[in-house]
């Protein structure tokens, strides 16, 4: 999950725009094979609070986006699925990550209005 805020309070805002994350997030964390990470995009791992801090964070950076994808791929064959190889993941990652960094900023310009909707700057 993801969240942006401008606010000078981002950590009461994650709560105040995501009441239920806690509660979701603590749910799927309690069954045998589930993983839970946090997709952070404009916060930093210290912006989060518990519940949410107690799990791991994918910031959205290069770096970070493509170890979870790698730690993704290494459990398909635990659920029954093929994994690529390590070698393609990263190419075809490396192929697409322009167009993934300029998706990633242009959601950095997404802001809250005063009436609580959000717009993009142009």
């Amino acid at each position: 999950m993801g969240y942006r805020n401008r606010s000078s309070s981002r950590r009461n805002a994650v709560w105040d725009r995501l009441p239920y994350a806690g509660f979701e997030a603590g749910a799927l964390s309690k069954t045998s094979d589930a993983l839970v990470w946090t997709f952070l995009v404009g916060l930093s791992p210290s912006d989060v609070t518990p519940p949410l801090s107690l799990f791991q964070h994918t910031e959205a950076n290069e770096q970070d986006i493509l170890r979870l994808l790698n730690t993704i791929n290494g459990r398909l064959e635990s659920q029954g699925d093929r994994p690529l190889a390590e070698g393609l993941l990263v190419k075809i990652f490396n192929k697409n990550w322009p167009a993934i960094e300029s998706d990633l900023l242009e959601a950095t310009f997404v802001e809250e209005t005063s009436h609580g909707g959000s717009r993009k700057k142009r």
